[in-house]
């Protein structure tokens, strides 16, 4: 959003993306189907090198499936 990262309803800066991360996958129960799923949210304005840092922390983190959920505008279907 803007430019800036959340990871759920807290904005973090790049440099806590796999940190915070981590913490998360560690969290997960394992076995389960979204184990190793990462969903990132983003408008359809979002240039794709924004998008870079969350994919690769990410795959630091040890998340292997990433899913995009594309924010429409508000006002448009």
């Amino acid at each position: 959003e803007g430019g800036r990262y959340f990871l759920g309803n807290a904005q973090i800066t790049v440099a806590q993306l796999a940190a915070k991360l981590q913490v998360e996958q560690a969290a997960l129960p394992q076995g389960g189907a979204d184990a190793h799923s990462l969903i990132i949210q983003a408008d359809r304005n979002m240039d794709f090198a924004m998008l870079t840092p969350v994919i690769k922390a990410g795959a630091i983190s040890g998340f292997n499936k990433f899913k995009f959920a594309v924010l429409q505008e508000e006002g448009k279907l």
